[in-house]
């Protein structure tokens, strides 16, 4: 991949191109609720996530430009591990940005307090299986996600550097 790589906080401005990524068919597909997404329940769920308590967005630039979202997931507001999660907008997937954003989410998850990072991926999932692998992401025991058996990655966030 070549350019570079930032995540900054999202703003009410990506929400809709956020939309448009989340409910990309090759997204929704990989999902663990592979229906398409209400305008009306995206709006809600990004106003929460806006408000940066449990959940914290950020949009992926490369070269200045917004390509993708991370998200990160905590269970309460005084968690050290976050559930974390990637969508790439298509044209950016396969370039090897996904890689360099989830490498970068690791040193917004120290900044956060997070000592360990977790991705839930459906086993049919194998580019995001990859993806999590290429970023330094370890198996762990699988688990349940909304009724789908999930593979489990794990990132202790001090073992990368």
């Amino acid at each position: 991949m070549s350019g570079s790589i930032a995540l900054r906080p999202a703003r009410e401005e990506d929400r809709e191109r956020v939309f448009r990524w989340a409910n990309d068919p090759v997204s929704r597909a990989a999902s663990f609720t592979p229906e398409p997404i209400a305008w009306e329940t995206h709006v809600a769920w990004y106003a929460r996530a806006l408000e940066g308590r449990a959940r914290r967005l950020f949009v992926v630039e490369h070269e200045g430009e917004p390509v993708g979202v991370v998200r990160f997931e905590l269970s309460d507001e005084t968690s050290a591990e976050a559930e974390i999660g990637i969508n790439l907008a298509p044209e950016a997937r396969g370039r090897g940005i996904g890689t360099a954003a989830l490498r970068e989410a690791v040193r917004i998850a120290r900044g956060l307090g997070l000592q360990r990072l977790v991705a839930c991926i459906r086993p049919d999932n194998t580019a995001s299986l990859k993806l999590f692998a290429r970023a330094g992401y370890v198996s762990a025991p699988d688990r349940v996600v909304r009724g789908v058996l999930a593979r489990v990655c794990v990132l202790d966030v001090g073992s990368l550097t």
